[in-house]
């Protein structure tokens, strides 16, 4: 082709783009518009429909939703902090476990008008509509799901003399495998970390035990949560299964079911007697006595590494062959198998993202745009588009084997061992979708890990006992099923808390603002201040030019602390429905199991804070002032990272915190003969990992502060101090320190109530993880607000680490009223 050809042609394709934005009159914004960055085969496959659609639908232009990317394992954190700020995208993507939740704030709106005639119908399993539903509505449809399996390492099996052709299908086989495949005493080569012991099986520990608890309690017969219609005394009238209640839908009045948890049932207590089993039971080989069968891991880059490295033969996973690629495993060394059925049979774990059309969605025309969008993307027209791409980009493990059946890949299909064919085919037939009842994901992340936890550490832990103590806690303050005493009682001794805090704070607001003339500045003890006798003109020009400044903030600051203040006291809903519920956010608050140890979290880290991070700017600035030359040259080495966004600096020591043996610091520190460290991994070291992050990011603009105050200090008072022969620190405690402790108290003003606040480092680093060790209170108000959707709660939260805030603030106002603040006088450098 010629230049005046290609020329020609661009020039085409252009025009061809501009006047299709000419005619597009419906601009529909999606969340799953691949960025330009990406070029997977999933973000190609994206792509390329986008370019169908739009040459399908000329009046329509599709656009990506710009909301902020993925906080870490946060990954529902954007959109629903795009629903609260109202710029979510007209088409939501939505993980199965929270449409319940969406469907109760109003956030998304019925589809069972555009269902008829469907075409996606047939990649959607059954077993998810119910998923979808409430009452006579359907809500949204399944975009992509997938389930868990049981994934083995053939050559382990064959090294313990195992079939690797007949992986175990109980229980008591699974038991019985991970026995002979545990090996204690081995060195396992492969491994970067933890090199001793080779285990039959993973457990996972954390959020992700709790995340696959239910499939246990499933396989015992059991359920996790139970609707139940209530009697005139409250009590249940008629039990449902969720599969119960979809098929009685259009009879039952969904406004009245409630629900409960049943995690003290005796079959989620067989199935936690059986984790026991598996992590404390003891058993011999060769004379000698061995405990436990697994190791226990929590999600993140360490999840498959154990299984990969081959320091644990079985786990249970989602069967995608990307990330076991990585380890060089080739696709005969992997078998999978269905889940291993316990006493109540088998139960495979299915789950997913569903598409929804946003509420706010009014416009017919743009309604009409999302729900094409929609069917093309959950089409067979849209997968075979994928399955090209995934087999362009050699990824065909990615894929379920009846896909490439349906669209002709025969010896792609072929090439799949028969094994994980089957399985895939025994999995889809008996799905058993993740639990969706509403609030779920909030017991799921902050009740149940509690007692898994402990039974998961402690051998001589009851699992009854514990359960049992979750269970009712959450009945009675999540799903509010307290007895109407109870919940008479415990108003009570909230509202007299409530009235003894106010009387306290009103206590310490009068003491400590009251104005004596002792206790101010002479200067304006003295009566020669701003505010002395002065005529009306004066007052009008100073308020003409403080008004708009006053005003401004009374508008952005004021105004929104006492309206979101309001939400304290309600179950506020974004779209409307909020109904006053008084005292019982803050009831709800200090009744998670977690508050303690968020506060303890929180108090953490304000100490190491204050330790650590608050007195190295004013060293750092004392042996800067003592540098003879080259003065400009450290100032400006040390204030270089306060350059860097504070987002950019958390993902770069993210990356230096590598747990792997050739992470950065990892590396610096084997030179020495210090081993790998876990750095963020590890519960007793995260939490000092990110407060020295933002020393070393701060120290360097904070000691430039010190430094300019250090100028204003008179150097007679040093030359006198050296006559008297003072030495250096007497120099620094009587002359230095006093001189700048009015910049200092103002500093730690800032440093204490910033320290309390502090969230923004913890989501890039930690997410507040591992387990809860650096879940701040910051953190925890985000969580509730756009994780949990419980605003009111969040809003209750945040006054109460005001509250505790506002005495120590206003002891530091007190004392700035006694101090005399002075101008730098002329000296050298």
């Amino acid at each position: 082709m010629t230049r005046r050809t290609q020329g020609f042609a661009k020039a085409l394709a252009f025009l061809a783009l501009f006047g299709s934005a000419l005619h597009a009159n419906v601009v529909l914004r999606i969340p799953d518009y691949p960025l330009d960055s990406h070029s997977d085969p999933q973000a190609e496959a994206d792509r390329e429909a986008i370019r169908l659609f739009e040459e399908r639908y000329p009046t329509v232009k599709i656009e990506r939703f710009m909301g902020i990317q993925s906080i870490g394992s946060l990954s529902e954190a954007p959109e629903l902090m795009a629903l609260a700020g109202g710029t979510a995208p007209d088409v939501l993507d939505v993980f199965v476990h929270k449409v319940q939740n969406y469907i109760d704030q109003g956030f998304a709106q019925p589809l069972e008008d555009k269902l008829p005639g469907w075409e996606g119908k047939r990649n959607m399993p059954d077993v998810f509509w119910p998923s979808v539903t409430r009452g006579k509505h359907v809500y949204g449809v399944v975009r992509e799901w997938y389930s868990l399996q049981l994934m083995y390492r053939k050559d382990m099996f064959k090294e313990a003399g195992l079939d690797p052709d007949k992986p175990p299908k109980t229980w008591d086989e699974l038991y019985d495998y991970a026995q002979k495949l545990t090996f204690p005493d081995k060195i396992v080569a492969n491994m970067t970390t933890d090199k001793k012991g080779q285990y039959g099986f993973q457990l996972n520990g954390g959020w992700t035990a709790a995340w696959q608890f239910p499939i246990w309690v499933w396989q015992a017969g059991g359920d996790v949560v139970q609707a139940y219609m209530p009697d005139a005394k409250g009590g249940v009238a008629k039990r449902y299964s969720l599969e119960q209640l979809y098929k009685e839908r259009l009879t039952l009045d969904m406004s009245k079911i409630k629900w409960r948890v049943t995690f003290d049932s005796p079959e989620a207590i067989q199935a936690l007697e059986f984790w026991k089993k598996l992590i404390f039971g003891k058993w011999q080989r060769d004379g000698k006595e061995y405990e436990g069968v697994v190791t226990t891991t929590v999600f993140g880059s360490a999840d498959l590494d154990e299984f990969g490295r081959g320091k644990v033969a079985m786990k249970i996973y989602s069967p995608t062959w990307w990330a076991l690629d990585t380890y060089g495993l080739a696709p005969s060394q992997v078998g999978m198998a269905p889940l291993p059925a316990g006493p109540g049979g088998r139960a495979n774990y299915a789950a997913g993202s569903l598409y929804m059309i946003n509420s706010k969605v009014t416009n017919p025309e743009l309604r009409d745009a999302a729900w094409n969008y929609i069917a093309f993307k959950t089409s067979d027209e849209y997968r075979r588009i994928l399955v090209k791409h995934l087999i362009q980009g050699d990824a065909p493990y990615q894929l379920k084997p009846d896909e490439l059946i349906r669209f002709g890949y025969t010896s792609f299909y072929e090439k799949f061992p028969r094994n994980w064919v089957d399985t895939a085919k025994f999995t889809k037939d008996n799905l058993h979708v993740e639990t969706y009842a509403p609030n779920y994901q909030v017991i799921q992340t902050n009740e149940l890990v509690v007692p898994l936890a402990k039974v998961m550490t402690d051998k001589n832990a009851d699992p009854y006992a514990e359960m049992h103590a979750m269970n009712e806690r959450v009945n009675s303050f999540i799903y509010g099923l307290r007895p109407p005493e109870q919940q008479a009682k415990l108003r009570h001794w909230a509202l007299l808390i409530f009235i003894l805090v106010l009387l306290v704070l009103s206590v310490v607001f009068y003491f400590t603002l009251r104005e004596k003339p002792g206790d101010l500045n002479p200067v304006l003890a003295g009566g020669t201040g701003m505010w002395s006798a002065r005529s009306w003109s004066t007052h009008a020009k100073v308020w003409s030019m403080l008004g708009m400044a006053v005003l401004s903030i009374l508008i952005w600051n004021y105004v929104p602390l006492v309206e979101g203040g309001i939400i304290a006291f309600q179950d506020y809903r974004i779209m409307g429905g909020s109904h006053w519920v008084f005292l019982d956010n803050f009831i709800d608050l200090f009744s998670q199991p977690q508050f303690l140890q968020i506060i303890g979290a929180t108090l953490y880290y304000v100490v190491l804070s204050l330790s650590l991070g608050f007195a190295a700017p004013i060293l750092l600035a004392l042996m800067l002032a003592e540098v003879p030359k080259g003065q400009v040259l450290f100032r400006v080495v040390y204030y270089l990272p306060a350059v860097m966004a504070p987002l950019v600096v958390s993902m770069m020591w993210v990356v230096l915190f590598s747990e792997s043996s050739d992470g950065a610091l990892n590396s610096m520190f084997s030179v020495i003969g210090v081993g790998p460290q876990k750095w963020l991994g590890d519960p007793s070291q995260a939490m000092i990992c990110i407060v020295a992050t933002g020393i070393w990011s701060g120290v360097g603009a904070g000691s430039l502060i010190y430094l300019a105050a250090l100028k204003t200090i008179p150097e007679e008072v040093y030359d006198a101090a050296d006559l008297d022969g003072c030495s250096t620190l007497q120099k620094v405690r009587f002359i230095t320190i006093p001189y700048l402790m009015p910049l200092i108290l103002i500093n730690f003003l800032g440093a204490f109530i910033g320290a309390f606040h502090a969230a923004e480092n913890i989501f890039v680093m930690t997410q507040g993880g591992p387990g809860v060790a650096t879940k701040t209170a910051g953190v925890d108000i985000f969580l509730n607000a756009y994780m949990f959707l419980k605003y009111g709660m969040a809003i209750a939260e945040a006054w109460l680490l005001g509250a505790l805030l506002i005495g120590f603030t206003l002891y530091q106002l007190r004392i700035f009223q006694k101090s005399e603040f002075k101008t730098a006088g002329a000296t050298g450098a």
